[in-house]
C-alpha cells in the first residue's frame, strides 16, 4: 500500500527529519499491513512481565487490546470523546510519535515541491512529499516513540468491535434458548453507536507524526537509520517522562564507555548471556529461570572498572577516562569468574535437572553467590585487584580467585553469611528458628566484598606496608632492589 503524504522537511543533529499530520485511523492500518512496525529490539513490550509477548506478536495474535494498559488507554480514549460531544476541549493533548524509517527499507522517497524554499518557512525548513512503496508486510517505519498511543488507538476500535461482535453471540445465544433478547438488543444498539462514535473519533482526529531519516540524496531517494539509531530514538524519547526504567537504559545505552565493553563482554561470557540476565525487570522472582538482573550485572561491572556502580554518564565523564586502559585486565577477570562459578549459574547439578528449579532451590536456602549482592563484591573484588597488578593483564594475580572454587556458599554451613549480608526476617521457621533474608544495601556488598578480600589475600601486601614503618618500607626496598 503507497504512503504518499505532504511533510515539512528539516534537519536535527545530522539528521533529516520529516514532518507530517495524520488522522488516528492511518497509523492503524500501517501497524495492521506490517508497514509500519514496533522493532522488539529497540523498545519494550506494551506487556508488562519477564516473559511477556512482544508488541507485535500482541497484534499478530488479537491480544493487545487485552492488555491493562490498552484498557486503561481505551478508558481514556472514551473520556476523550464524551468531552468532545460536550465541546471541552481542556484535554487530551497526545502530542507526537517519533518513527524512523528503517535502514534496510529502500523504497522511500522525498520529492521537494516547487518554491519549497518557503520564505514564510524558517531557514533550510522546506515543503515537500513523502513517498514510500512497501510490500504487504514490508516496513517502511519503525515506530520509536508512540506506541501506546498509536496501539491505544487500534486498540480502540477492537474494543469497539468487540462488544459489538459479544453482545451479538449473546443474543443468539438467547434466541436459541427461547428467551427474549429485547434488553440484550438495547445494549447491541448502543455498542453499534458506540462503535460509530469511535470511528468517527479515529477518523476525523490527527496525530503530528516525527520522522527521521539518515540522509536524503540529491534525487530525493531516502537512506534510513540503523538499530542503533532506533533504541537511542526510544532511550531518549522516554526519558524525560521516566517511562524507560533504568534496565531498559542499560540495555540499550550506546554512548557509555562501561556499558560499550559490557555489551562485547558478554558476547563472551556465558553466564552474562540474555538466557541468564534478566533484562526487562529490576528484581527476580523466587521461580525466574534467570540469574542475575541486568541492572545488577551493568553495576558489578562498572564497580570493577571504576569503582563506581553508576555507569550511566554522559561519554565525556572523567570517571570513563580511564576505562579504555582497564577494559583488558577487566575481561580477563570476568571470565575468571566465569571459569570459577559459571557452572553453577548456567547448569543444573543434576542430568536432566529443570533449570528453572534448580535456580528456584538455590533462592529458597539462600545461596549466597546467587545474590545480587554477591555479585556486587565481585565487581569490587575486581578493581581492587586492577588496583593491586596495575590493571597490567601481564601478571593480573587471578590465580588468588581459585580459592572461591571452595568456598562454602551455603549460610546453613556458613552462618558468617547471614551477618555480612542478611537480616532476620519477621518471619520464623518452624519450631520458632529464625528465618533470614537478603539485606540489599550498600553496606551488605562492602562487607562481603571486605570478607572475600581476606579469604583472598587481596591488599594485605598494602597492608603490611601500611604498618611497617618508614624506615622499615625503605630497607625493604632496598633489599628487594
Amino acid at each position: 500500500m503507497p504512503i504518499r503524504t505532504k511533510v515539512l522537511v528539516g534537519r536535527q543533529a545530522g539528521k533529516w527529519v520529516l514532518t507530517g499530520m495524520y488522522s488516528f485511523s492511518s497509523p492503524i492500518d500501517w501497524l495492521r499491513n506490517g508497514a509500519m512496525k514496533i522493532n522488539p529490539e529497540a523498545q519494550r513490550s506494551i506487556a508488562k512481565g519477564a516473559n511477556k509477548q512482544t508488541t507485535t506478536e500482541l497484534l499478530d495474535d488479537d491480544k493487545a487490546h487485552t492488555t491493562p494498559r490498552m484498557k486503561e488507554f481505551v478508558s481514556f480514549c472514551e473520556h476523550l470523546i464524551r468531552l468532545s460531544e460536550e465541546d471541552i476541549c481542556g484535554e487530551g493533548f497526545l502530542g507526537a510519535v517519533q518513527v524512523v524509517v528503517p535502514e534496510e527499507f529502500q523504497e522511500a522517497r522525498v520529492v521537494f515541491a516547487q518554491g519549497a524554499e518557503d520564505p514564510d518557512l524558517d531557514k533550510g525548513v522546506r515543503v515537500a512529499e513523502f513517498v514510500a512503496k512497501p510490500e504487504r508486510g514490508e516496513a517502511a517505519f519503525h515506530l520509536g516513540d508512540g506506541q501506546g498511543r498509536l496501539v491505544g488507538f487500534h486498540s480502540l476500535e477492537r474494543t469497539a468491535k468487540a462488544r459489538v461482535d459479544e453482545l451479538e453471540k449473546k443474543v443468539r445465544k438467547a434466541q436459541r434458548a427461547g428467551e427474549d433478547p429485547s434488553q440484550l438488543q438495547e445494549q447491541v444498539e448502543a455498542a453499534k453507536l458506540f462503535r460509530k462514535k469511535v470511528n468517527a473519533f479515529l477518523s476525523t482526529n490527527h496525530i503530528t507524526m516525527v520522522c527521521y531519516v539518515a540522509d536524503i540524496a540529491a534525487d530525493g531517494t531516502v537512506r534510513g537509520l540503523d538499530e542503533q539509531a532506533e533504541k537511542r530514538l526510544y532511550i531518549e524519547g522516554n526519558a524525560l517522562n521516566s517511562q524507560a526504567t533504568k534496565e531498559e537504559v542499560v540495555k540499550y545505552e550506546a554512548y557509555s564507555p562501561v556499558i560499550l565493553e559490557l555489551v562485547n563482554l558478554r558476547l563472551d561470557v556465558r553466564f552474562m548471556a540474555p538466557e541468564y540476565i534478566e533484562e526487562d525487570s529490576k528484581s527476580i522472582g523466587l521461580k525466574s529461570p534467570k540469574v542475575f538482573t541486568l541492572s545488577a550485572l551493568a553495576k558489578a561491572f562498572s564497580v570493577s572498572v571504576t569503582n563506581d556502580e553508576n555507569p550511566i554518564k554522559p561519554s565525556t565523564h572523567e570517571d570513563f577516562r580511564p576505562v579504555r586502559n582497564r577494559a583488558a585486565f577487566a575481561r580477563a577477570y570476568w571470565e575468571k569468574i566465569d571459569d570459577i562459578f559459571g557452572k553453577r549459574w548456567t547448569s543444573p547439578e543434576k542430568p536432566g535437572e529443570d533449570f528453572g528449579k534448580y535456580l528456584t532451590d538455590k533462592r529458597a536456602k539462600k545461596i549466597v553467590c546467587f545474590s545480587a549482592i554477591f555479585l556486587e563484591a565481585l565487581g569490587q573484588i575486581g578493581y581492587a585487584l586492577g588496583q593491586q597488578c596495575g590493571w597490567s593483564t601481564e601478571a593480573p594475580d587471578l590465580d588468588l580467585l581459585e580459592k572461591l572454587r571452595t568456598l562454602e556458599y551455603d549460610p546453613s554451613e556458613q552462618p558468617r553469611w547471614r551477618s555480612l549480608m542478611m537480616k532476620e526476617s519477621s518471619k520464623q521457621e518452624g519450631n520458632g528458628v529464625p528465618s533470614y533474608v537478603f539485606n540489599n544495601v550498600r553496606d551488605s556488598g562492602q562487607k562481603v566484598a571486605a570478607f572475600l578480600k581476606e579469604e583472598l589475600g587481596i591488599g594485605r601486601q598494602e597492608q603490611e606496608d601500611d604498618e611497617a614503618g618508614p624506615g622499615e618500607m625503605a630497607e625493604t626496598a632496598v633489599s628487594e632492589g
